[in-house]
């Protein structure tokens, strides 16, 4: 089963994204490459000048359609997770893990420092694109952003370009994000169904650290189960905490966790 990280900005309210229309809309593939077998899902981006929004909605056998996220048939239980961005480094962040499901929490993302590498271009879509590198919350990521849409969006938390990410992946290709339809000048209008279930999360808050770390809690007790299940004798090496997950280490941390 797979757990992801969910965001909305933290001054944000509903009735100020119903009074806006979002201009553009981004579908991305989304990949989780687990060496055994391959994730993929659809995760979507609308943005104008001065916001964005980023969310995953469905499942294996119920996906949302590109052109259908507005529709009346819109499921909350459906939402993996979500951001929304103001160009400001506060959001909320809706976390599975930890019981009860969905809580929201309060994350301040770091400033992202990028390395553009300028003589390294590819098109994608028909966008002239330039490549730059990172790294983010322990993992190394490779970018491909266009400043022919000069804002400084992309998948994910990734941010910071001068102009939108197209692709991602880490250094390890675990992690994808690549695009796959651009929309421009939609005047689209966020699902009040989705906002309104913003709102509703929002009454009850814990911070995003004090999340991870009830979240490492449970991931040790997996272990010491498992462990626990092992003929007796069997030696393990503790490994990183969170080597599997998007984000690795923390600026909070010394050093990774380990189990």
């Amino acid at each position: 089963m797979k757990f992801r990280l969910f965001f909305i900005l933290i001054f944000y309210t509903s009735k100020y994204f119903c009074q806006d229309n979002i201009n553009n809309i981004i579908e991305y593939s989304y990949i989780h490459d687990l060496k055994t077998s391959v994730e993929e899902d659809s995760d979507f981006l609308y943005f104008d000048q001065d916001k964005s929004i980023y969310f995953e909605y469905g499942k294996a056998n119920e996906k949302i359609k590109f052109e259908d996220i507005n529709n009346s048939n819109f499921k909350t239980e459906l939402l993996t997770y979500f951001f929304i961005n103001n160009n400001s480094k506060d959001y909320f962040f809706l976390g599975y893990k930890v019981p009860p499901k969905k809580i929201l929490t309060t994350d301040t993302i770091p400033e992202i420092k990028w390395t553009i590498n300028p003589t390294k271009k590819k098109k994608i879509l028909g966008y002239d694109c330039l490549f730059a590198t990172t790294i983010f919350r322990g993992r190394s990521w490779n970018a491909w952003f266009t400043k022919e849409i000069p804002v400084s969006y992309g998948p994910w938390k990734l941010y910071g370009l001068p102009g939108l990410i197209l692709e991602a992946e880490d250094s390890s290709t675990a992690y994808s994000f690549i695009v796959k339809k651009i929309k421009l000048n939609t005047q689209a209008i966020l699902n009040k169904t989705f906002l309104d279930y913003i709102e509703e999360k929002k009454k009850n808050l814990i911070s995003f650290e004090e999340y991870i770390k009830k979240e490492n809690i449970q991931k040790r007790d997996w272990f010491n189960k498992m462990l626990a299940e092992l003929p007796l004798g069997t030696e393990m090496q503790n490994p990183i905490l969170r080597e599997n997950d998007l984000e690795v280490q923390f600026e909070w941390e010394k050093s990774p966790e380990i189990f």
